[in-house]
Protein backbone atom coordinates (compact mmCIF):
# COMPACT_ATOMS: atom_id res chain seq x y z
CA UNK A 1 0.00 0.00 0.00
CA UNK A 2 1.08 3.98 -0.79
CA UNK A 3 2.01 6.04 1.91
CA UNK A 4 -1.60 8.20 2.71
CA UNK A 5 1.07 11.46 3.13
CA UNK A 6 2.57 10.76 -0.93
CA UNK A 7 -0.81 11.31 -2.04
CA UNK A 8 -2.68 13.47 0.36
CA UNK A 9 -0.19 15.47 1.50
CA UNK A 10 -2.30 18.10 4.24
CA UNK A 11 -3.40 14.73 5.73
CA UNK A 12 -2.42 14.84 10.02
CA UNK A 13 -1.82 12.87 13.08
CA UNK A 14 -5.41 12.97 13.53
CA UNK A 15 -6.54 11.93 10.08
CA UNK A 16 -3.97 8.91 10.33
CA UNK A 17 -5.07 7.69 13.56
CA UNK A 18 -8.48 7.80 12.45
CA UNK A 19 -7.62 6.47 8.86
CA UNK A 20 -6.26 2.98 11.52
CA UNK A 21 -8.94 3.47 14.03
CA UNK A 22 -11.55 2.62 10.34
CA UNK A 23 -8.96 -0.12 9.32
CA UNK A 24 -8.98 -2.05 12.60
CA UNK A 25 -12.69 -1.57 12.87
CA UNK A 26 -13.02 -3.40 9.10
CA UNK A 27 -10.60 -5.97 10.37
CA UNK A 28 -12.48 -6.62 13.50
CA UNK A 29 -15.62 -6.49 11.31
CA UNK A 30 -14.00 -9.38 8.98
CA UNK A 31 -13.91 -11.55 12.19
CA UNK A 32 -10.28 -10.66 13.14
CA UNK A 33 -9.51 -10.11 17.55
CA UNK A 34 -7.60 -6.92 19.05
CA UNK A 35 -5.03 -8.72 20.73
CA UNK A 36 -3.04 -6.06 22.07
CA UNK A 37 -1.00 -2.55 20.90
CA UNK A 38 2.02 -1.41 20.05
CA UNK A 39 4.08 1.77 20.42
CA UNK A 40 6.73 2.91 18.57
CA UNK A 41 9.67 5.63 17.66
CA UNK A 42 9.62 6.29 21.89
CA UNK A 43 13.57 7.49 21.11
CA UNK A 44 14.16 11.21 20.54
CA UNK A 45 16.73 10.27 18.16
CA UNK A 46 13.76 8.07 15.69
CA UNK A 47 11.21 10.56 16.27
CA UNK A 48 13.38 13.36 15.07
CA UNK A 49 14.83 10.83 12.22
CA UNK A 50 11.26 10.53 11.13
CA UNK A 51 10.01 14.28 11.39
CA UNK A 52 8.01 13.49 14.45
CA UNK A 53 7.60 15.07 18.08
CA UNK A 54 5.88 12.03 19.87
CA UNK A 55 5.64 8.14 19.89
CA UNK A 56 3.35 6.46 17.30
CA UNK A 57 0.66 3.53 18.50
CA UNK A 58 -0.73 1.40 16.95
CA UNK A 59 -3.32 -1.84 17.37
CA UNK A 60 -1.95 -5.71 17.21
CA UNK A 61 -4.45 -8.01 15.69
CA UNK A 62 -4.55 -12.16 16.14
CA UNK A 63 -3.42 -12.17 12.25
CA UNK A 64 -0.29 -10.45 13.31
CA UNK A 65 1.50 -13.45 15.05
CA UNK A 66 3.06 -16.50 14.29
CA UNK A 67 3.47 -19.30 15.77
CA UNK A 68 6.52 -20.63 13.83
CA UNK A 69 9.73 -20.38 15.53
CA UNK A 70 12.05 -17.71 13.95
CA UNK A 71 15.38 -16.39 13.93
CA UNK A 72 16.42 -12.71 13.37
CA UNK A 73 17.61 -12.32 9.52
CA UNK A 74 21.90 -12.32 9.30
CA UNK A 75 21.48 -8.91 7.69
CA UNK A 76 18.89 -7.50 10.66
CA UNK A 77 20.69 -4.08 11.52
CA UNK A 78 20.63 -2.80 8.13
CA UNK A 79 16.77 -3.63 7.92
CA UNK A 80 15.89 -0.73 10.31
CA UNK A 81 12.03 -1.54 9.84
CA UNK A 82 12.29 -5.10 11.12
CA UNK A 83 14.27 -4.19 13.67
CA UNK A 84 11.93 -1.77 15.33
CA UNK A 85 8.88 -4.43 14.25
CA UNK A 86 10.91 -6.72 16.32
CA UNK A 87 11.60 -4.31 19.05
CA UNK A 88 7.98 -3.21 19.41
CA UNK A 89 6.97 -6.82 19.63
CA UNK A 90 9.41 -7.66 21.88
CA UNK A 91 8.95 -4.79 24.00
CA UNK A 92 6.69 -6.63 26.61
CA UNK A 93 9.17 -9.04 27.36
CA UNK A 94 12.19 -6.43 27.84
CA UNK A 95 12.95 -6.04 31.89
CA UNK A 96 14.80 -2.89 31.39
CA UNK A 97 15.56 -0.33 29.22
CA UNK A 98 16.21 -0.83 25.59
Amino acid sequence: MRQFSLDHPAIGIEDAYAIQRAWVAQKIKDGRKLVGHKIGLTSRAMQVSSNITEPDFGALLDDMFSTKAATSPSNASSCRGWRWSWRSSSASRSRGPM
